[in-house]
């Protein structure tokens, strides 16, 4: 079973190039590709991804204060 992954960045060159290099590897998923914190607390949601993978500069929030916040989707993160 692949690992699924969600990928956040805000530049879209960087997105869209890290997204392909994602899904040439035969074990990972990429379920989603955001550009705001408030996608990627919504993908999150949504796809309840194995991993997240996210600029650590990320305008509007900072990863770190979004990341913690998934588990107000679930309880088990």
């Amino acid at each position: 079973m692949a690992l699924t992954v969600v990928f956040a960045d805000d530049n879209y060159l960087v997105r869209e190039g890290i997204a392909a290099l994602l899904t040439e590897i035969d074990d990972v998923e990429l379920v989603d590709t955001v550009a705001d914190p408030a996608s990627l607390l919504k993908a999150v949601a949504e796809h309840q991804p194995d991993a997240v993978l996210t600029d650590i500069r990320i305008p509007r929030r900072s990863p770190p204060k979004a990341s913690v916040q998934p588990n107000r989707f679930d309880s088990t993160i």
